[in-house]
């Protein structure tokens, strides 16, 4: 509306109209969001600009405002997607409680996690209006550019996803969005030492008795992506993994809840990454026995998930070249041999482990017919390597305690107690 007197000059309406321009530059320009309130109009895009980004990132931090963080993995292990539903809905959420947001990324081995950035979620509070709607459109659609940015690249090989949950404890917030596979290959949580079947309150009592458990007392965590790595992994490994964070999350305080639903990927596919990640991967062994004959060792979480005797849809596959050489040899036997690590009650222990040999060996009866197959658990008392030395309880001995031995020798033979390590 021209307000300009009547008569005025063309020189006087062109001063007026300056004037008015100016005190709505001086009423705007504290929110820093001049860029973003003349944009009420145009349509959404979904890639807001850098200087649109920049207006979001300077707005001011509002006083007493709650905290979240989101926790982002971009390690080499990780599959590629876009932002995960469930991000965008915390994210929305947040925003609407007018909350501050840091954004952390997960780095390597010996290498401190990366603060990205930290921002008021909502640039205009209080404020209801198309131009307000408007600029917290753009600040979401910035955090989604943030948090899938060339900042978030981690540094160093591996991923340490603890030590990144550590540091999104230490910002106090209500909430922790965790992007992430779950699959930790540096720092406290080794998934290549520790293995998928891990008992996880096992692992989660050894690190809070050595002090690696971040403080995360009444913290709500919204877990996304876990398991969805670049080398797809068995159900039962994942099955063992969400568990695990799960327990460590649980004995560090928060409540967990983990959101599957994922993404397609960011277009356009982001650069190669610059540092190895590799999935860890149970690995098995074929040993020759001096006395004739062969051990097969194979990891117990190839064949099953955590605490269960129910075989994995793959197991087959891992006893399949037991079952051949067996096939080969008809005047052989096979003794199928259930180990478990020394936690929980011993009598829980054995049932376990023989429960396991014996799902082994109708699966290798399956494979190599007119076959004989005997079935024995040993609980925890053959261990290959001891569990508590110095009387502290170490997970990743315990890992490697954990397993099936396949001992294929001559029919009358006594098998050895245990496989040799070479």
């Amino acid at each position: 509306m021209d307000t300009t007197p009547a008569g005025a000059t063309t020189g006087e309406r062109i001063r007026a109209r300056s004037w008015r321009l100016r005190i709505l530059a001086v009423l705007l320009a504290p929110m820093g969001l001049l860029g973003l309130a003349g944009q009420a109009t145009a349509a959404p895009s979904g890639q807001p600009s850098p200087k649109q980004c920049a207006q979001v990132a300077e707005a001011a931090l509002p006083d007493g405002a709650g905290r979240s963080v989101l926790v982002v993995d971009h390690t080499a292990s990780v599959a590629r997607q876009g932002v995960p539903p469930a991000v965008r809905e915390h994210l929305s959420q947040a925003q609407q409680r007018s909350q501050v947001l840091t954004i952390i990324a997960v780095n390597g081995s010996g290498a401190t996690p990366t603060t990205v950035r930290t921002v008021a979620l909502d640039p205009r509070p209080g404020h209801d209006s198309p131009a307000a709607d408007n600029a917290r459109r753009i600040a979401l659609d910035c955090v989604y550019e943030w948090m899938q940015g060339p900042d978030t690249a981690p540094t160093a090989t591996g991923s340490d996803i603890l030590s990144a949950i550590a540091a999104a404890g230490r910002q106090l917030p209500e909430e922790i969005m965790v992007n992430s596979d779950g699959v930790s290959t540096a720092g406290a949580l080794d998934l290549a030492v520790l293995g998928y079947d891990a008992d996880a309150k096992a692992a989660a009592a050894a690190a809070k008795n050595s002090g690696n458990l971040p403080t995360l007392t009444g913290v709500a965590v919204v877990w996304t992506g876990m398991g969805e790595t670049d080398q797809p992994l068995t159900q039962p490994a994942r099955n063992g993994l969400e568990a695990l964070w799960r327990e460590l999350l649980g004995v560090s305080g928060a409540t967990v809840q983990i959101d599957t639903r994922t993404s397609a990927p960011a277009q356009p596919t982001p650069a190669p990454r610059a540092y190895p990640d590799p999935v860890p991967a149970p690995e098995n062994a074929t040993v020759t026995l001096p006395a004739g004959g062969t051990c097969h060792r194979l990891a117990s979480s190839l064949l099953f998930a955590p605490d269960s005797s129910q075989l994995s849809a793959g197991a087959e596959l891992e006893l399949a070249a037991a079952a051949r050489e067996l096939s080969q040899h008809p005047g052989w036997v096979a003794t199928v041999a259930g180990h478990t690590a020394d936690y929980g009650p011993q009598a829980g222990q054995q049932a376990l482990s023989q429960a396991r040999a014996e799902a082994a060996a109708d699966a290798l009866r399956h494979l190599a017919p007119a076959t004989t197959v005997n079935p024995v658990g040993y609980g925890s008392t053959r261990p290959r390597v001891p569990e508590r030395p110095g009387g502290v309880y170490d997970p990743a001995a315990a890992a490697l305690n954990r397993r099936i031995e396949v001992i294929l020798h001559p029919a009358g033979k006594i098998p050895p107690a245990v496989c040799p390590e070479s």
